[in-house]
């Protein structure tokens, strides 16, 4: 996709759509199937962090995880940042037990990050229910976002790509 995105933009915009596609079948998305999914893979971070890097993640995600709302500006930051701080919330988030009302909050801000970072919105964020229901609904959805962020992010130069192409659809 990112060969192919120097010459024609307009293939490789196809390209990742299908891409995309086949991910969609693949992984499964969608509360009910994330619900009874396993052996799916794990992912360690991207690559290695600088230090100061990582001093700032860590700081953003400390405001996220504390903040009263989704907060876009914060969202932008790790946008920003890119892949592997997005990879740091998709890992926090994988974390998360959803034993109380706050944690389910927290973890709304993550996913809400990651959607607005990716532009990915197929992942949808189970908010009503009991705490059971809502841990059950959201189960492995950390997990997937590693996934979705190894397939589109896992170089620099695959998520300039990536941002690229889906800003102009």
């Amino acid at each position: 996709m990112v060969a192919l995105a120097r010459t024609d933009r307009d293939g490789a915009a196809v390209a990742l759509e299908e891409r995309l596609d086949h991910l969609r079948e693949r992984v499964p998305f969608l509360p009910e199937a994330r619900a009874a999914a396993s052996g799916l893979p794990t992912f360690e971070g991207l690559r290695a962090v600088s230090t100061p890097q990582r001093l700032q993640i860590d700081e953003l995600l400390r405001k996220a995880l504390e903040a009263d709302r989704f907060d876009d500006e914060l969202a932008g930051q790790f946008a920003a940042i890119g892949p592997v701080a997005l990879a740091t919330v998709a890992a926090r988030l994988a974390q998360i037990h959803y034993t109380s009302a706050s944690e389910v909050d927290q973890a709304q801000r993550l996913h809400t990050i990651l959607q607005s970072a990716t532009g990915c919105t197929e992942m949808p964020f189970v908010d009503a229910g009991t705490l059971a229901e809502i841990a059950q609904g959201n189960r492995h959805l950390g997990e997937l976002w590693s996934w979705f962020l190894n397939e589109v992010g896992h170089t620099d130069r695959t998520w300039q790509t990536y941002q690229s192409l889906r800003r102009n659809r």
